[in-house]
């Protein structure tokens, strides 16, 4: 074939994107309804489950953690707080169903419980939330006021002696 296609138009283009649901014979149940939570399991990827647990954890972390409040914070502080919400609903689901399926299988939820923890901590370390991160953040901290003082001193210094750069 040389050359460009021919364009063709839509035959009936009125609608579309518009979705109609099929009717309903007697046999079948009704659609569901929109948002509807019979297909939720442990909700740790449902944002509505999500959301207010996470909302939780970050005003817990915000009133214990001042320097959290910095704006600075907030991506790394939101992350942190869903993956903690995530967490909190997969050991919910756990508690009441098992770790172990009828199969002898572990089950979703057991096998993304670890990915999850793990990614939280990790989160709750770069927030400076556990005591070794927290002294490498205070340490950084110190260490920057130092070098900020020393520099303000020697410029001090240079605009006393006359020498002002």
């Amino acid at each position: 074939m040389v050359g460009r296609p021919k364009a063709r138009a839509r035959k009936d283009a009125t609608g579309a994107g518009e979705h109609t649901p099929a009717p309903v014979a007697s046999w079948q149940r009704p659609p569901f309804e929109k948002g509807h939570t019979l297909s939720t399991r442990h909700g740790a990827h449902s944002d509505r489950k999500i959301a207010p647990i996470a909302a939780r954890w970050v005003e817990t972390a915000l009133a214990q953690c001042a320097y959290l409040n910095d704006p600075s914070y907030e991506p790394a502080l939101l992350a942190w707080a869903r993956f903690e919400a995530k967490c909190d609903l997969l050991h919910e689901w756990i508690d009441t169903h098992g770790i172990i399926d009828d199969g002898g299988q572990a089950t979703a939820a057991a096998k993304l419980l670890p990915i999850y923890e793990g990614r939280a901590a990790s989160l709750r370390a770069t927030l400076g939330m556990d005591p070794v991160a927290r002294a490498k953040l205070q340490r950084d901290a110190a260490a920057t006021e130092v070098d900020l003082a020393t520099l303000l001193s020697q410029h001090n210094e240079s605009r006393e002696k006359g020498t002002d750069t």
